[in-house]
């Protein structure tokens, strides 16, 4: 349990200290201004990342999890096989 001396001198910090600067003034306004703004655009901001997310792009699916503070339970390993026979074959297939 705090003492009353302790007590005092958290009500005392949050009076003292040095007066905000117009500057930070300033910059804490805009700073609420962005901040109202993107939550009343929130959708149409994050929609085409949602999009692409939808269609596959990891990138932009991680992306989406690491703003939600989702972290992922398990590593996610991706294996990518190219047969360049393949790509060769179609290339020269294409030059007639």
């Amino acid at each position: 349990m705090p003492t009353p001396a302790e007590i005092a001198s958290r009500e005392n910090g949050k009076l003292g200290g040095r007066p905000l600067s117009e500057a930070t003034l300033a910059t804490q306004k805009m700073r609420d201004k962005v901040v109202l703004e993107v939550e009343k655009n929130f959708m149409k901001l994050m929609m085409p990342q949602i999009k692409k997310a939808l269609e596959g792009d990891y990138i932009a699916y991680r992306d989406l999890m690491d703003r939600a503070g989702v972290k992922p339970l398990e590593e996610t390993k991706v294996a990518v096989q190219i047969n360049i026979a393949n790509i060769l074959a179609k290339h020269e297939g294409n030059k007639i």
